[in-house]
């Protein structure tokens, strides 16, 4: 579970991992990691807590 709502953003599960030359993700593992942020959504969390 994500410590922010699932709201600000769209999320997949996947795994991070290092290669040669970076950072990658594998679908499907064990880790929320958020690909799209929703700006305004994540604003209003921030400012009103909901």
């Amino acid at each position: 579970m994500s410590a922010l709502p699932t709201e600000v953003g769209t999320w997949i599960d996947g795994e991070l991992f290092r290669a040669k030359g970076g950072w990658g993700t594998r679908p499907g593992g064990r880790d929320q990691m958020l690909v799209e942020l929703h700006r305004e959504a994540l604003w209003a969390h921030l400012f009103t807590g909901t």
